[in-house]
């Protein structure tokens, strides 16, 4: 799991205006480097293929089709609603 917390939004926000990446840690213990400005999308296939997932497993645990995480992974509209579950059923 990619924990957000270990960085402030000021840090973030900074980041943001120089587009530097930052470095996060994952539940694996592997940490992975994303720009400030990521796309919801890309964030979360990386946590997706960070955890092993593949797009029907994690769509049958979040309760949604696989074209819908395909479609939310390629920077296409998604509800907020959906993308909670999502990062929810990855943990």
């Amino acid at each position: 799991m990619i924990r957000m917390e270990d960085h402030d939004a000021h840090e973030m926000d900074e980041a943001a205006d120089r587009d530097t990446p930052i470095n996060i840690g994952t539940r694996s213990g592997a940490s992975i480097d994303i720009a400030a400005s990521i796309e919801p999308g890309a964030l979360l296939r990386a946590m997706r293929e960070e955890l092993g997932y593949g797009q029907r497993e994690l769509a049958q645990a979040a309760g949604c089709s696989q074209p819908q995480i395909c479609v939310a992974e390629r920077g296409g509209d998604l509800r907020l609603s959906t993308f909670r579950r999502l990062i929810a059923a990855m943990g």
